[in-house]
């Protein structure tokens, strides 16, 4: 019995196995494209030159056997591993039920730096989670905006594939106790990201200088406080603006800004185009 399901989404792909591969440095982080695959049928791939750009793939079904250096290892449903650039990947589907995997082909000029900050690990190791609804809505939300084809296009897969990066980084990291460094501030500003926040208040909550905080913030983010707070502000006003029919005004409010005028500065410095511009498109 054979039966397959394949959708890739991007703006170079088709059949060839590499033809959406490719090394870019434009920006920090960029999608080449992604897709789905379900099958039933055996099957052997093997990439022997590998390719251009990063590899991500997540199995949401099934086994999949891996042939790694020194043997086989198995992926079962929650494992998800990054295959680098110029690397031979080989694996194969040898049972009689379904396979199913998730994937990303990405490339950027922070790729490296950014898996490292979160700790994941590359080929040839592997992740392993427990299998999560909430991770295949990342993957999904990532296959929804490559179909939008706007001009916003490129700037909202870089952020989403961030967040996926994140959310698979504290699935990965469990109760580790490096992660627990700056949890209650990280819990608040999680929770309270369109309220006013003090840098201060939140240094105080775990006890550190505001300098120090400063320095252990950005060596486990990657960034500033601030910069987090606004990513988290902007990224919520995106939702709010390609779901609702709220008015900018009061959007603005609802993330945190008081001034629209500014919102819409912030906005447009870290997205491209102005809120307005971007509901139209959306």
């Amino acid at each position: 019995m054979y039966s397959l399901s394949y959708h890739a989404y991007d703006d170079y792909y088709n059949s060839s196995l590499n033809k959406c591969s490719r090394e870019s440095f434009e920006r920090p982080l960029i999608v080449n494209c992604a897709g789905t695959t379900r099958t039933q049928s055996n099957f052997n791939t093997d990439n022997v030159d590998g390719r251009l750009d990063y590899y991500l793939m997540y199995i949401v079904r099934g086994e999949l056997e891996l042939i790694m250096p020194n043997g086989t290892e198995t992926m079962t449903p929650g494992a998800f591993i990054f295959f680098p650039p110029k690397f031979r990947y080989r694996y194969s589907h040898k049972q009689d039920d379904i396979i199913e995997y998730m994937w990303l082909h990405f490339t950027g000029s922070d790729v490296l730096q950014t898996l490292e900050k979160y700790g994941l690990k590359i080929y040839p190791q592997i992740n392993k989670i427990e299998s999560d609804d909430n991770i295949i809505a990342r993957f999904q939300n990532i296959f929804n905006t490559f179909i939008k084809h706007d001009a916003f296009k490129d700037n909202e897969l870089s952020i989403l594939l961030d967040r996926l990066l994140i959310s698979l980084a504290r699935r990965v990291s469990g109760g580790n106790v490096k992660d627990q460094l700056l949890k209650k501030s990280l819990l608040y500003i999680n929770n309270s990201y369109n309220f006013n926040i003090s840098i201060p208040d939140l240094a105080n909550m775990e006890g550190l200088s505001v300098s120090r905080y400063n320095t252990v913030f950005k060596r486990i983010t990657g960034v500033s406080p601030v910069q987090y707070i606004t990513t988290m502000r902007i990224s919520s006003a995106c939702d709010l603006l390609a779901s609702t029919d709220l008015p900018i005004k009061q959007i603005a409010i609802m993330v945190g800004y008081s001034d629209s005028h500014f919102f819409s500065r912030i906005f447009h410095s870290k997205i491209g185009t102005s809120p307005a511009a971007y509901r139209k498109n959306k």
